[in-house]
């Protein structure tokens, strides 16, 4: 058990890295260069807080799995690291290649893909059904002499969401985390 909180705890603050240090920083308008992920997520977490939710849970640490049945659900920090991976940042409008697929004119999928190796973002896919988001892929990627992580975050409009990482923190065993989450209205 204390080998489950030490891991979920890294897995927080490694999600947690890029969050604003100030108010006044987080209040700021800020450039939409790209598909604009923080507000699409802020808006989900609006809709699904106004909505009679419960979820089932799957969580899977290192192939031990437990599933839990919940009425309610904290989107704020279940949603954090997608919220996270925005990439609209002044310094990064010519950091990252988007590339745009269309059917019958209208958006059927948008991939963003990092042109750096050390951005932590490394490919944002965003599937468009009618026009609407329907599902967002995404894969973080962090590679220090400290740590090694990989993040795959998938988003599936009102179905669930997963989010899976590889974590190798120096002189200690790889950790796998496989979160799950099923919205049941």
């Amino acid at each position: 058990m204390n080998k489950l909180i030490l891991f979920l705890s890294l897995f927080i603050l490694s999600a947690g890295c890029s969050s604003p240090s100030t108010d006044q920083a987080a209040n700021a308008p800020k450039e939409i260069f790209f598909f604009d992920l923080e507000g699409f997520f802020n808006e989900e977490i609006k809709k699904l807080n106004g909505a009679q939710l419960s979820v089932e849970k799957i969580l899977d640490i290192n192939g031990q799995s437990e599933t839990l049945k919940m009425d309610s659900l904290n989107l704020e920090k279940e949603l954090a690291a997608f919220r996270q991976s925005d990439i609209n940042k002044t310094s990064w409008s010519d950091k990252y290649q988007g590339d745009t697929s269309l059917t019958n004119g209208q958006i059927k999928e948008i991939t963003y893909t990092a042109l750096e190796e050390d951005l932590k973002t490394r490919n944002i896919n965003l599937q468009f059904t009618n026009g609407q988001v329907d599902k967002i892929t995404i894969n973080n990627e962090v590679d220090s002499p400290v740590l090694k992580s990989k993040q795959l975050l998938i988003y599936q409009v009102a179905q669930g969401y997963s989010i899976s990482q590889q974590q190798k923190i120096r002189l200690m065993k790889e950790n796998n985390l496989k979160v799950e989450v099923r919205f049941l209205f």
